[in-house]
Formats: structure tokens, C-alpha cells, sequence
């Protein structure tokens, strides 16, 4: 966003804020710059998100974004800035630039599946009991014998147990880590709470959800600053 204070609607605001005193123009042009990047963090990047975005967290997009306030008195250098914190150690702040921009994450080996959900909803949180964290007791096929698939996957099935869980790496579409839910001879109840991504990488498209967030705001930048500068006649008149 850029502010131009000699517009024709502007013009007349800045006329009297640099005869009144020569901290009053500087004062109005930060605050203006203070506001529109709050606008952002509080009202049109939260909406953007929340029609781009299936959201798991709804304080997430306020609670990891920050603003950088305009400083000093060079109207000409002043700037602000709203952007995301914590993206060294927290993936989902480092994939926020790709699904803002577009282009591949990487990482993803298991995909989490609507069972392992709260309420087995796309749009819920993975339960605790099935984060990839808190799963123990996994028992991989692969390191069973058997003469199929089937009878490598029972035997597992058999020494995870009921509520326990079976890991196939290498069993193509079937690629998955599964829940054990009952057990019979010759039968293993299961439901699948993770997929096999092989790839490890998600393609996601550009939501451009921050650049519509912010073009919102910058219309509102003439209205920011009429008001910022009213503020300022007000208190240099007092």
C-alpha cells in the first residue's frame, strides 16, 4: 500500500497539518500507516483467511501475525508492516508464504484421515490420541512373514493388539498407518487414521489471501488518514 497525502481529497488536510506545527503532518501520516496495517492484522487478513483457509484454529491467524508500527518524522521513509512470526520452528507459519504464493510443501509423509479428527470432521484438529507424536505400539507389516500381503498384515495386526496400531510402507494405494479395532481368527478389524504420501510433498495453489487483505485495506487509506488528520487539527486547536 502507498499513501499519497496530495491527492485531491488529501491535499487540504495536509495544507493545514503543515501550517499548524511541524510535528502534526509526520504525526498523521504514521498513524495512518499504524492503522491500515492493523487493519490488515485485525479485520481483512482474519476474512480473507477464513474464506481461503478450512480453519482448525480460528485464533491462529491473529495470534501468530505481528505488526512492525511506522517510527520517526521523514514522511518519506516511514513505513509499516504486518507479517507472520515463528516461521524457524513452526510449519505451519513456514507454509503459510507457499499456500499465500503457490509451490510444493514438503514433509508431509502421512496425511492425517477424517477418522483421526475431532467429530471426524476435514475441518477439526487431529485428535491428541492420533497425533503422529502420540502414536506408539506400531507395528510395520514389512517385518512380518508370511506368504501375502494379507497374512503379514494379520500376524502384525495380532502382535499390535486391539487399539493398537499397523504401519504398511509398502503396499501401494494401501500405504497407511491404521488403528487395530477387533480381532478374530483370521480377521482384523482397523480403521485408517493416517495415508502415505510416498512423495512427501503437497502441491497447493496460490490463495493470494494476504495481497487481497491488503489491497482491502489500502482503499481505506484516504478515510485512515481524514481521520488521523482531523485528530490532529482537534489537538493542535486545543
Amino acid at each position: 500500500m502507498r499513501l499519497d497525502i496530495n491527492t485531491d481529497a488529501a491535499v487540504n488536510f495536509s495544507d493545514k497539518l503543515e501550517r499548524m506545527s511541524r510535528s502534526a503532518l509526520p504525526n498523521a501520516v504514521r498513524n495512518t500507516l499504524n492503522s491500515a496495517a492493523f487493519d490488515v492484522k485485525q479485520k481483512t487478513m482474519p476474512a480473507s483467511a477464513s474464506a481461503e483457509f478450512t480453519q482448525r484454529r480460528k485464533t491462529f491467524f491473529k495470534a501468530k501475525s505481528r505488526v512492525g508500527m511506522a517510527k520517526g518524522w521523514d514522511i518519506n521513509q516511514m513505513n509499516s508492516k504486518i507479517g507472520f512470526i515463528g516461521g524457524g520452528d513452526n510449519q505451519a507459519v513456514r507454509d503459510l508464504e507457499k499456500q499465500d504464493r503457490g509451490g510444493k510443501i514438503g514433509g508431509r509423509k502421512f496425511i492425517p484421515s477424517d477418522d483421526a479428527r475431532v467429530t471426524k470432521s476435514l475441518g477439526r484438529n487431529v485428535r491428541n490420541k492420533y497425533k503422529y507424536e502420540n502414536i506408539k505400539n506400531v507395528k510395520n507389516v514389512r517385518d512380518f512373514k508370511g506368504n501375502s500381503w494379507g497374512a503379514r498384515f494379520l500376524k502384525a495386526s495380532h502382535n499390535a493388539g486391539v487399539g493398537g496400531f499397523v504401519v504398511n510402507t509398502s503396499g501401494g494405494s494401501w500405504g497407511a498407518i491404521l488403528e487395530i479395532t477387533s480381532l478374530r481368527r483370521g480377521l482384523a478389524g482397523y480403521k485408517k487414521i493416517y495415508t502415505l504420501n510416498k512423495s512427501e510433498v503437497v502441491s497447493v495453489k496460490s490463495t493470494g489471501f494476504m495481497r487481497k487483505a491488503s489491497n482491502k485495506s489500502a482503499k481505506k487509506l484516504n478515510r485512515f488518514y481524514e481521520e488521523n488528520a482531523k485528530r490532529q487539527i482537534k489537538r493542535f486547536k486545543k
